[in-house]
């Protein structure tokens, strides 16, 4: 349990509940689920999520769009959802990734809010969390019609801005499977699910690129996209299965 682990803080990456924003019964389901922390004595971080307040805008996404409604709602329940905090000398950004690209004026409002916050902490260590990953596999993946990644342009602005500001690390979720990759030096994580996982991502393992150097994970029935060195590059392994290299199945 988290409240074992004695942290400093907890973030919790978004997603409180199965209900999906649209649905009447999705207020009710997320309070039951912040009575839980209130029990374990947990007050975590929150970060919006997609089944919190509503999907990305994009026409092929089988949930509503983020409404003014919903994202009312889920201020007034958890305060603003882009924010930041610092500890120990580290500055920590939370990021909603769900309004990104989107025609609601809270979108610039974070933007703005956004390059002005790291303006001000420029040389300062920084982390960054957010529901949604900026990509998945590759920054030039597709966007429209892809369920797993930030849309296009914002996308390729939030990477530019963790460039220029040497953002440490970055902590996603949503994918529901565990991946690690890089933006350059940037460490780019995507955090499992605690209770489901989804099946698919054949993106991930379509093509993998040779590494000079690998290392394994023998974590029980878990398979994972990893990835390694100072340049993103990307393996296959599952328990103790041995490293998978295949020459670039595109050439």
């Amino acid at each position: 349990c988290v409240a074992s682990l004695d942290a400093d803080f907890v973030v919790h990456l978004g997603d409180l509940t199965e209900e999906n924003a649209a649905r009447p019964q999705q207020p009710a389901s997320r309070l039951r689920a912040c009575e839980q922390f209130e029990q374990l004595g947990i007050r975590p971080y929150h970060v919006a999520g997609n089944m919190d307040i509503g999907d990305k805008p994009d026409a092929t996404m089988f949930t509503e769009w983020v409404t003014s409604e919903a994202l009312n709602l889920y201020h007034k329940q958890f305060g603003q959802s882009w924010y930041s905090f610092d500890h120990q000398a580290i500055h920590f950004i939370v990021l909603n990734s769900q309004i990104m690209n989107g025609l609601l004026p809270e979108a610039k409002a974070q933007q703005t809010w956004l390059e002005a916050d790291l303006s001000a902490h420029e040389g300062q260590r920084m982390v960054m969390f957010m529901h949604m990953p900026p990509f998945f596999v590759e920054e030039a993946e597709p966007d429209t019609g892809f369920y797993n990644s930030i849309n296009e342009p914002t996308r390729s602005g939030l990477t530019a801005l963790m460039r220029q500001y040497q953002v440490e690390c970055l902590f996603t979720g949503h994918t529901h499977f565990r991946t690690f990759n890089r933006v350059d030096d940037t460490r780019f994580y995507v955090a499992p699910s605690t209770t489901t996982s989804r099946a698919g991502f054949y993106e991930a393992f379509t093509r993998v690129m040779l590494a000079p150097t690998c290392w394994r994970t023998s974590i029980s029935s878990t398979r994972r996209f990893s990835g390694m060195n100072s340049n993103p590059a990307y393996a296959l392994t599952r328990n103790t299965v041995p490293m998978v290299n295949t020459p670039d199945l595109k050439k």
